[in-house]
């Protein structure tokens, strides 16, 4: 039964998003196997002007880099991290739910260029996917702080925590995102894309601090703030440091 909050699949709840992840993945394995089954006789494919022509699907070598490397270095510490896990019930869910997706949906991300035959993979509607559902949430939180209404009194100051229940988890949430669209705002070549991601980064730094995250003002966002920097190199090296 589908819910506004939850899946159930056999017999255990999913959440939409790592759903949607999961068949991402499954449709990525998909295409994989239709490469190699198709790599000697091809594939009708249409082309701009409504006719069909034979395209040889051909996978290239995946070469890592650094960030591949790291992904994987995370996913195997997580998984090493739960067999320490005084409940492992609860490791593994958040090991499913908040690593292993995580990791699914970057790996989604990593290998679809090669399947679109030449034309390359458009990063940014998943850019701004990201960033204006943040926006929403972000907005959602901001309304709150103006109304007074949902927020949660904790060590004497009054937190926004958006549609969630705790403002730790819109702070995990936002800190997320908000290196992303700061990295858009920062080097991106188009200016209209610099200045929509600069709003939208203003927009969510500004509810992640009435958030009063303790971890993601002090750690999360400075830490992925510095990364920003030196993977940028040059002057925003320094800025990231400054």
């Amino acid at each position: 039964p589908l819910t506004l909050t939850r899946i159930s699949l056999l017999g255990r709840p999913v959440s939409p998003p790592e759903a949607v992840v999961w068949l991402a993945g499954a449709a990525l394995l998909v295409n994989l196997l239709m490469i190699r089954m198709t790599r000697d006789t091809g594939v009708d494919m249409p082309t701009d002007d409504g006719t069909m022509r034979r395209v040889r699907l051909v996978y290239p070598r995946l070469r890592w880099t650094a960030l591949d490397w790291g992904v994987a270095a995370l996913l195997a510490v997580a998984a090493l991290s739960v067999l320490a896990a005084q409940n492992l019930g609860v490791a593994s869910h958040e090991l499913r739910t908040v690593i292993v997706s995580g990791v699914l949906a970057y790996g989604v991300l990593r290998l679809a260029p090669p399947l679109t035959a030449g034309r390359g993979f458009d990063v940014w509607p998943a850019v701004w996917g990201i960033g204006l559902g943040a926006g929403l949430v972000a907005g959602g939180g901001l309304s709150q702080a103006l109304t007074g209404s949902g927020l949660i009194t904790a060590e004497g100051v009054l937190r926004v925590r958006g549609p969630y229940g705790s403002p730790n988890n819109l702070a995990l949430y936002l800190s997320h995102a908000l290196p992303i669209l700061l990295a858009v705002a920062a080097l991106a070549n188009d200016q209209r894309k610099r200045l929509a991601a600069a709003l939208l980064a203003l927009l969510c730094a500004a509810a992640l601090a009435l958030t009063f995250s303790k971890g993601a003002l002090l750690l999360g966002v400075p830490a992925a703030v510095l990364f920003l920097g030196f993977a940028a190199g040059g002057r925003w090296r320094w800025l990231a440091l400054a």
